[in-house]
């Protein structure tokens, strides 16, 4: 009797993604996805003037999306930025994304639950699925 026998690495997870409870994805983010086929917005976190979105393209790649608020006192300074990995680069910490508006520039990653791997240098973990600075 010959038995064989495939094992895989389990794909990375992100529960916020079916924990959370939704909050309202901003109007830019969203358009995002009109833009680049990511389904699914999931907000993960947040600093001070710019929040991060977790979402998926074509059902494998996981994507993070940084959204830089518009200031108090001028609502033309905003940006929205992404990137998106392979389940495999999401499992080692490597989704992460850098932008910025004209005043600012911020930098997050997007780490599985259970993350075990190395934070980006600089970057501070906001939450168990975020490092950002």
């Amino acid at each position: 009797m010959l038995l064989a026998a495939c094992s895989g690495s389990e794909e990375p997870q992100l529960s916020l993604m079916d924990d959370q409870p939704q909050v309202e994805v901003p109007a830019h983010v969203a358009a995002l996805g009109d833009d680049t086929d990511m389904q699914g917005f999931t907000y993960v976190g947040e600093g001070e003037d710019f929040s991060v979105f977790a979402a998926r393209r074509d059902h494998n790649d996981w994507c993070v999306a940084l959204y830089n608020e518009p200031l108090p006192d001028d609502s033309d300074d905003w940006s929205v930025s992404s990137s998106c990995g392979t389940p495999g680069d999401f499992a080692n910490g490597r989704v992460w994304v850098q932008g910025g508006s004209p005043s600012r520039t911020h930098t997050a990653q997007l780490l599985p639950d259970d993350f075990t791997g190395e934070i980006a240098d600089g970057l501070e973990q906001i939450n168990d699925n975020l490092a950002a600075k």
